[in-house]
């Protein structure tokens, strides 16, 4: 028997076995169980509606034709999810006004497609905001873009070698298409800025945070500094905001989404809910929905239920709580990287909702609570971004975290030369977190460029000897949750008691590795200097950042997905809802991603074909 001959062979048993089975179950009559049974009545006022619209089966062969179904006169099918009227209407809908909203936007803008912009916060000017304390005017909004330290973002210098570097960081939860079509995308970044009017320019080639996972070369995109302003992500988003505004695309502020409104048949995303000032709004998508609302840095369930460690605190925007999470769930969305943020170690103190901003290493060093350092704190040396997951460190005898809260200690020399806390590493001009935010947006002044205020008001802890620094530490009451009801412990406090002995052996040993200029125990090699000059000072600080990554699955083209990684039909989303990036996070990488996502997803949304 040739092989052609076999294989037909095979072929005619399956197809005769598969009819037989066929022939079985049709005589035989189906087993319901009482729970299908239950689901089947509960269902039958709103499919049974439906029944009569739907297409007769087409017969087998040998079969009889069944009757053609009677359908009401054209257009009179009931759809009872769709609202009886649309409030509003566009050919895409941004959810969401930050970076990765105002992208979004501008590429389904310039795409031909009418779009609609929803976000969550008032505008500035319904607040009475006329300026923010970054010394820009903006239409509102801003997200995580508006108030973290970069602005530009970066270019790699190779797509294949981007792909492999997101790949591995992602420890392969990112699938290689999906970082190929965003490492492809994001060497247009510059292009971008350039076609729609945003000055800037291109930077030599660096490392990126992980250099052992790929020959990646990152060329940062400076963005043009507008003079007595300050902040890289403030100028970045005021940049954005005049191109939407040139544009003139409509934004409705105080608008949070509460619902996607999706076709249970075709499973398509057909519009969304709103509630715009208090009234429940129904706006219709035509072409796609694109969901830019940010990840779950402000939800501390989600926090509690996916990262590594806990208490977490973010200095990024208050208003991410994980919406488009609960959205997408129901409408049959995967979520993903829950478990990832951007993030270090930040100064939160129950004073403020948000965090005061990234803490910099400078010429102090980390300790734990026992007053042990445990890594090296330069930043570009240390796990960049992701230097958080240095605070997962667990002591299941006691139990409890070893570095939460974690001790910045440092001199007075240092203190003198100020920005220790909330600035970014790029400029004293540049500020980062809720002091970048009007009081209406929930901001807080700046405090003191020499920490002078921060220590009266008890924050930085203090002595003139380092053992009189360790008992400062333990006889401070350091407060980890700003609501109890998250809290593992009937208290919202959690007890410090460092050896003074020990934090003494560990600054004398460090001020001797500075002071011959090399670190033998952890390898650091900038901002080496001895901790000598008194008095001494502890920040307690906290893993945090800027952001979370988690939320709902994105595929190569910018579509939302099932957990299986099937588009959900009409869903887009662009920027840290849902960001590509896993496990480790590369400094600049939201940045970057959500203007090459941002291309994507504005330029598919816009070239869907009207649902009707």
């Amino acid at each position: 028997m040739s092989k052609e001959q076999g294989s037909e062979s095979t072929v005619s048993r399956r197809q005769i076995m598969k009819e037989e089975k066929m022939a079985e179950e049709k005589e035989a009559p189906k087993k319901v169980s009482r729970r299908e049974f239950v689901k089947g009545a509960a269902a039958v006022a709103s499919v049974g509606a439906l029944a009569s619209c739907a297409p007769a089966a087409t017969p087998g062969p040998g079969e009889t034709a069944a009757p053609a179904a009677t359908c009401p006169p054209a257009g009179e099918c009931p759809t009872p999810w769709i609202p009886e009227k649309w409030d509003y209407e566009a050919d895409v809908v941004v959810v969401g006004y930050g970076g990765a909203g105002a992208c979004a936007a501008i590429n389904a803008f310039d795409a031909g497609a009418e779009v609609l912009i929803l976000e969550k916060v008032p505008s500035d000017a319904s607040l009475g905001v006329t300026e923010r304390p970054s010394g820009f005017t903006v239409s509102g909004g801003g997200g995580n873009s508006c108030i973290c330290g970069g602005g530009g973002g970066w270019m790699p210098d190779d797509a294949a070698e981007a792909a492999k570097y997101a790949r591995i960081g992602s420890w392969g939860t990112t699938p290689y298409e999906t970082a190929l079509a965003w490492a492809e995308a994001a060497m247009q970044n510059k292009a971008w800025f350039d076609e729609v009017g945003i000055p800037c320019t291109v930077g030599e080639p660096e490392d990126p945070e992980f250099p052992s996972f790929s020959n990646l070369q990152t060329l940062s995109i400076q963005q043009e500094p507008v003079v007595g302003k300050k902040g890289g992500g403030a100028a970045g988003f005021y940049y954005l905001d005049q191109v939407v505004q040139g544009r003139e695309i409509p934004i409705l502020f105080d608008s949070p989404a509460t619902d996607l409104i999706q076709d249970p048949i075709s499973k398509e995303i057909l519009g969304v809910v709103a509630n715009s000032g208090g009234t429940e709004i129904s706006v219709k998508a035509r072409r796609a929905v694109i969901l830019c609302t940010g990840s779950y840095e402000y939800s501390e369930r989600m926090k509690l239920d996916f990262l590594r460690s806990a208490p977490v605190h973010f200095y990024g925007w208050k208003w991410n709580t994980g919406d488009a999470n609960l959205m997408c769930e129901k409408v049959g969305a995967g979520i993903w990287h829950m478990n990832v943020m951007s993030g270090r170690y930040v100064a939160w103190f129950p004073d403020y909702e948000m965090a005061l901003g990234s803490v910099s290493p400078t010429y102090g060093i980390h300790v734990d609570k026992r007053g042990i350092r445990f890594a090296t704190e330069n930043p570009l040396q240390g796990g960049g971004h992701s230097y958080w997951m240095r605070s997962t460190d667990f002591d299941l005898d006691v139990p409890e975290y070893t570095r939460q809260p974690m001790f910045y200690i440092f001199d007075e020399v240092t203190r003198q030369e100020g920005g220790v806390i909330g600035r970014t590493f790029l400029a004293a001009s540049q500020h980062q977190g809720g002091v970048l935010l009007p009081e209406a947006l929930g901001g807080f002044p700046w405090l003191s460029d020499d920490n002078s205020a921060e220590i009266e008001r008890g924050w930085i802890q203090k002595g003139d000897t380092i053992e009189e620094l360790a008992e400062a530490i333990n006889n401070h009451t350091y407060v980890a949750y700003a609501d109890p009801n998250w809290s593992p412990f009937d208290d919202v406090t959690i007890p410090v008691h460092m050896d003074p002995a020990v934090l003494k052996e560990t600054v004398t040993k460090y001020s001797g590795y500075a002071a011959a200029g090399e670190d033998l125990e952890f390898g650091r090699t900038r901002n080496l200097r001895p901790i000598e000059v008194p008095p001494f000072y502890a920040i307690p600080c906290w893993p945090g950042g800027a952001n979370t990554q988690g939320g709902p699955i994105r595929n190569e083209l910018s579509q939302v997905c099932s957990s299986d990684f099937e588009p959900i039909p009409r869903l887009y989303s662009n920027g840290e809802c849902g960001s590509f990036w896993g496990m480790l996070y590369e400094g600049g990488g939201d940045v970057t991603e959500f203007i090459a996502f941002g291309q994507i997803s504005g330029k598919n949304a816009a070239a869907e074909s009207p649902w009707e």
